[in-house]
């Protein structure tokens, strides 16, 4: 029964983890956080293999969903070290727990793996990435499918969707703040994303518990984000004419990263306007900033 299950969840204070939580509520679920305490969580380092190692042997999961990381593809850069310790180094106790157990692991990866040029990627097609982040991904990709069997590579996009203001600042966030404060707001409309609302990335993950293996690749429909702000004001009733068209070369950004997908979730607006319903049940404060307070 899936219900008996023991799943470990490492990031579970990230804008990922929260939302899985609440996908996995009245299941066994153990969360992992670091700096943001999460209520009912487990602080571990990561980093610290043994104090990881130690953690997994007590609990003894039957399952490790693995969403800890570091995307900040401009920081992955700059401190390639640090990078490495966070988004491969971090994987070795959960990989060797696994493989010793027989236990299953859910990786989340991106399709910053590929570098855009000639979409659209298939899962097992040439992985070819354009930054330091993307790189980090194909070496745990790499360990995770050279030593075990029972697991499942999440291959993303753009995550965006509301657990609470304490988030991390996402695209249609800033959007907001900009548009709200009467703002002008510079939209890249060249390079395409796949912006992904996280309560479907929660719900694929918690349908695959058990069962599929090897690589999933999901996102939403393609975009710019010049297009995703345009709706982005539409739907929460702001000012577009504040979004201007700009072209932003970023050579550690994929132009193009389309994946063929095992499943298509939300477009933005389905998406935008199911965030805006969660905003509105919480009482958000981005629904009524101001100027002042931006």
């Amino acid at each position: 029964m899936e219900t008996d299950l023991k799943i470990v969840i490492t990031g579970a204070s990230g804008f990922l983890g929260k939302k899985l939580l609440k996908f996995l509520e009245g299941k066994r679920v153990y969360p992992i956080y670091n700096e943001k305490e999460i209520q009912g969580g487990y602080k571990i380092d990561l980093t610290d293999n043994e104090k990881t190692t130690v953690f997994l042997e007590q609990v003894e999961p039957d399952l490790i969903i693995h969403t800890a990381g570091l995307a900040d593809v401009d920081k992955c850069e700059k401190d390639k070290v640090f990078c490495h310790k966070i988004n491969v180094e971090t994987l070795v106790p959960l990989i060797e727990y696994c493989k010793k157990n027989g236990k299953r692991l859910i990786f989340a990866s991106t399709n910053y793996v590929f570098n855009g040029d000639k979409p659209p990627y298939w899962k097992n097609s040439e992985r070819k990435p354009v930054s330091y982040y993307g790189v980090t991904k194909v070496l745990a990709e790499d360990l995770i499918r050279e030593h075990l069997e029972n697991y499942l590579i999440l291959r993303l996009d753009m995550f965006y969707g509301y657990n609470d203001d304490d988030d991390s600042e996402t695209y249609p966030i800033k959007v907001m703040k900009f548009l709200r404060g009467r703002m002008k707001f510079q939209a890249d409309c060249i390079r395409i994303r796949f912006p992904t609302l996280i309560d479907d990335i929660a719900q694929y993950t918690a349908e695959m518990l058990k069962g599929k293996m090897g690589i999933a690749q999901v996102a939403g429909p393609g975009t710019t984000r010049y297009d995703w702000a345009v709706k982005i004001a539409e739907i929460f009733d702001l000012d577009k004419s504040l979004i201007k068209k700009t072209v932003i070369s970023s050579p550690m950004r994929p132009k193009n990263p389309e994946m063929v997908l095992c499943r298509q979730m939300r477009g933005v607006e389905e998406g935008l306007r199911e965030m805006k319903r969660q905003m509105v049940d919480k009482q958000s404060k981005y629904l009524t900033l101001t100027r002042e307070n931006s």
